[in-house]
């Protein structure tokens, strides 16, 4: 008799390589979506304007994205249907700390009024920040007017934005 080496089966080869092909588009996939997700979310959760005596920086978000000790110590509710907007106010010297102000400002979704914001300080000295909590039907794309003014300053400011909420 011969002597046969064993072969493996043509299935058997078939089948690795396709999870072999299976893991690399998983991989691929993961990777995009680490390299992609965090510049959009970016783009829309936390930009800046600088004025002349002042940096504002300004972040909104779906309020269910926040972690249930965050909402529940800055009074927050959770609920699908509510977002949250954060204003700071800064220096422009980069080492500068926040700054106490004024802010006042209106939400407005695609369909209806100008829904103003009541916003709150929250923090003490070199952290503080104005944070107010609204309404928003998902999907929505939500336009912001904020008007501040910093304690140490005598001209006020106008932020316009918007942010695209989701379907929950």
């Amino acid at each position: 008799m011969k002597n046969r080496i064993p072969m493996m089966k043509p299935t058997s080869r078939t089948s690795i390589q396709r999870r072999f092909e299976q893991s690399c588009a998983t991989l691929v996939f993961a990777l995009l979506v680490l390299v992609l997700m965090p510049a959009s979310a970016l783009a829309q959760s936390d930009q800046s304007q600088r004025f002349d005596d002042i940096t504002v920086y300004y972040s909104s978000l779906p309020a269910d994205q926040l972690q249930p000790e965050v909402a529940q110590r800055y009074a927050v509710d959770r609920a699908p249907n509510r977002a949250i907007v954060d204003i700071s106010l800064r220096g422009n010297d980069a080492a500068a700390p926040d700054l106490a102000g004024t802010v006042t400002g209106t939400a407005q979704g695609l369909n209806g009024q100008p829904v103003p914001l009541q916003f709150r300080r929250i923090g003490e000295d070199a952290s503080i920040s104005y944070l107010a909590d609204f309404v928003v039907a998902r999907p929505d794309t939500v336009r912001f007017v904020i008007t501040l003014k910093a304690d140490q300053s005598a001209i006020s400011h106008i932020v316009k934005f918007q942010r695209d909420y989701a379907p929950e």
